[in-house]
Order: C-alpha cells, then sequence, then structure tokens
C-alpha cells in the first residue's frame, strides 16, 4: 500500500528533460587523445546542469516518521544547540561553497557520483568484451598470408600431438600362463619329492634343498609377480594403464595408471631362477643344464632392445624391466608370437624408457585408421543384430 503511494507521488512530481552525459571513468588505455583535451568552461557547465536534471528525476520520495525526520535531519543551529555550542568542522569549504551556490542537495551530489557506477544491462549483455583490448596491427594485417603459411607449418608439425580417440593396447601378453603355471608347480613338486626323498635317507640333507626353495621363491616374487599382463595408452598419450600378474601366475584385477615421464628403464632382466627348458626338475638342476650367456642386443643409438636378436624363445627368460611408482614390471621379450602381442615395438620402447616427447609425435594416423575400421565394423554388427 505504502510503496503505491510513494510510486503514484513520484509519478506526479514534474522532472525536467535531460540529455545523458557520459562521466565514465576511463583507463589511461583506452583514452583517446579527445579525452586527454580539457573540457572548455561552457562545456563543463552544461554537462554539470545536464548532470543535476539527470539526478533530480532519480530522486524517489521516502515515507518517514516525523520523529525518524527529526532524528536524522537536523539545521546547523539545532546541532550547535544541542551539543553545547559545540560548532561543525568544515573540511572541504569551498565545496560547501560551491553546492550551496549552485542549489545541490547532498541528494543530488549521491546521484551524481552514482552515475560513474551505473551499468546498462542490456548493452553488458550483448557488448565485446574485448572491444577496447583488441589492437589492430597494419603489419599483421598486411602479411596475413605468410602469418597462416606459419601456423600452417606449425599445426602440420604438432598435429601428431592431439589426444587419441581410442586406448591403444601397446602390450597384451601372448605366453600360455598355463605353461608358466605348469612348469612353477612341476618344478615345486620335484623339489618336495627330492625334499622328502633326501630326508627318508638322512634329515640333515634337507638344507641341501634350500637354495632350490629360494629359487622358487626368487622365481615367483622377482619374476612371475611383476610381469606385465596388459600395457594400455591412455587416449592422452601421457598416462599409460598397467596390469600384472600374481605370484602364481595369474592375471589382476589391479589397475596401474602411471605417468609416462615418470618410467625410468632399467635394462634386460635375465630369468635365472627356473628354466622352462628342462620341466618337471628342481630349480637348480635346470639351471645347471641350462647356463646360457646370450643376451638381447640394443640399438647403439636410443639403446631399445631387440627381440629378434633372441634365439632362445619361448623359454620365460629374457625380459626388459623398468620401475613406475615404486614398482618394478617387466615384460617377456623372447616369446614367439611377441610382434603380434606388441602393436608396435617403437612406441612400446618409447613408453617404457619414459620419452614423452617421443610418445607424443609418434604418427597414430595408422592406428587411428584401425581403429575407426573395427569401430565402423562394430556399428554394421549391431546393426544387423537389431535388424
Amino acid at each position: 500500500m505504502l510503496e503505491t503511494i510513494l510510486y503514484s507521488v513520484n509519478q506526479k512530481i514534474p522532472k525536467e528533460e535531460f540529455r545523458k552525459v557520459d562521466n565514465t571513468p576511463k583507463h589511461l588505455l583506452h583514452m583517446t587523445e579527445d579525452d586527454m583535451k580539457p573540457k572548455p568552461p561552457e562545456v563543463l557547465r552544461d554537462e554539470l546542469n545536464e548532470l543535476i536534471k539527470e539526478a533530480k528525476s532519480k530522486i524517489k520520495p521516502v515515507l518517514m516518521s516525523p520523529a525518524l525526520f527529526d532524528q536524522l535531519v537536523k539545521s546547523k543551529e539545532d546541532f550547535i544547540r544541542e551539543n553545547d555550542e559545540w560548532h561543525l568542522v568544515n573540511i572541504d569549504p569551498k565545496g560547501t561553497i560551491l553546492l550551496d551556490k549552485e542549489n545541490i542537495s547532498l541528494e543530488v551530489l549521491r546521484k551524481i557520483q552514482d552515475k560513474k557506477f551505473e551499468i546498462d544491462l542490456q548493452y553488458e549483455k550483448t557488448r565485446d568484451l574485448f572491444e577496447k583490448q583488441r589492437v589492430i596491427d597494419p603489419f599483421l594485417v598486411e602479411h596475413e598470408e605468410d602469418n597462416l603459411v606459419m601456423h600452417g607449418y606449425y599445426q602440420n608439425k604438432y598435429s601428431q600431438a592431439n589426444m587419441n580417440k581410442y586406448l591403444k593396447f601397446i602390450y597384451n601378453n601372448s605366453y600360455d600362463l598355463k605353461k608358466v603355471r605348469f612348469n612353477l608347480w612341476a618344478s615345486t613338486f620335484s623339489t618336495v619329492v627330492a625334499t622328502a626323498a633326501l630326508a627318508l635317507v638322512n634329515p640333515y640333507l634337507c638344507a641341501v634343498m634350500l637354495y632350490d626353495y629360494y629359487l622358487l621363491a626368487a622365481f615367483s616374487n622377482q619374476i612371475v609377480n611383476r610381469t606385465v599382463f596388459e600395457m594400455i595408452l591412455h587416449n592422452n598419450k601421457t598416462h599409460i594403464i598397467l596390469n600384472k600378474l600374481n605370484f602364481l601366475g595369474y592375471q589382476t584385477e589391479k589397475k596401474h595408471i602411471v605417468m609416462i615421464r615418470n618410467i625410468k628403464y632399467t635394462g634386460e632382466l635375465k630369468n635365472e631362477y627356473l628354466n622352462f627348458d628342462f620341466t618337471g626338475l628342481p630349480p637348480s638342476i635346470s639351471k645347471l643344464m641350462s647356463l646360457s650367456t646370450s643376451y638381447m642386443q640394443t640399438d647403439s643409438t636410443t639403446g631399445d632392445a631387440k627381440s629378434e636378436s633372441i634365439t632362445e624363445k619361448d623359454i620365460f627368460k629374457h625380459f626388459v624391466s623398468f620401475m613406475a611408482n615404486n614398482e618394478t614390471f617387466v615384460i617377456p621379450m623372447d616369446n614367439e608370437n611377441f610382434k603380434k602381442s606388441v602393436i608396435a615395438e617403437e612406441l612400446m620402447n618409447h613408453i617404457i624408457h619414459g620419452r614423452q616427447k617421443g610418445v607424443m609425435q609418434y604418427d597414430y594416423s595408422a592406428l587411428e585408421a584401425e581403429g575407426e575400421r573395427l569401430d565402423s565394423n562394430l556399428q554394421e554388427v549391431l546393426e544387423m543384430y537389431d535388424e
């Protein structure tokens, strides 16, 4: 009810027409030459008159009780009388004289000052935020074609570093894990049988088999438990996902997410604990019968291991080793089907050596094309199934 009365009163108060004056302060970077020039007195006087008219039009009546009005609004004489003739200290006498001379009330002055902080909502919603900051360089406009050629060069140079669309299975175990488990259990069984036979002869002879138990435990923990089952390259090309075997030769569900730049290559690792050449023998006897001094050859420039240089195949003996997140991982390289288990041996070597730059600059066009082909085939199969 009161708001309606005040609104009707405000509508009936006559308001002078005014011209909008832009007195918004500008940053020095945005000021033009005209803004730097001082305005003549007649222009300043005209703008002040227009600002006063605009300020008066914005003043709205406020309903106030007589008691509150007497408490807040007092004359100079009343203030001196109520405060034992203490006089007001005028800190800006020139400003006060000017306000009195121009008949400008404090409310009008406040409206003029607030105008600098007013914003046009409709304009702010649609304006170009970088309009004042955008600088047009005539030299760049003149050499626009040269810029396009230059940017095209860098675009072609680093286009291979874009994110992949698909995850890449860099390595997937091709060893027959049943064969690994069978050799482990067969050697364990023969070691237990040999220990029982020696115990029948003399219980102290069981100590002879301690070395065999050490070889079995070392094979399980140092080789099998560190063997990578699969290696997946994330589509951002900065992380890989690793999955390895447990100490019994079974695949685990735990996934290790590793940053490529944190990988440390530790070189070739030979399985000297349990050899697959002589299945069923205790580890110590199998080790003596299959002594070998052969090692994988490496590239003289990059130090990458070459799987084709291995002559001893399918004996679970030659590995490449690397560390990540304080854990050691090994990948068997002597499998007959190793080339089929790795998507690209060069890319795998970049990863296990921690060469982030090499991974980013590798040409994935063929791999992405293969991914598109498989995805297309899958969509066709699904459509046929739906029909």
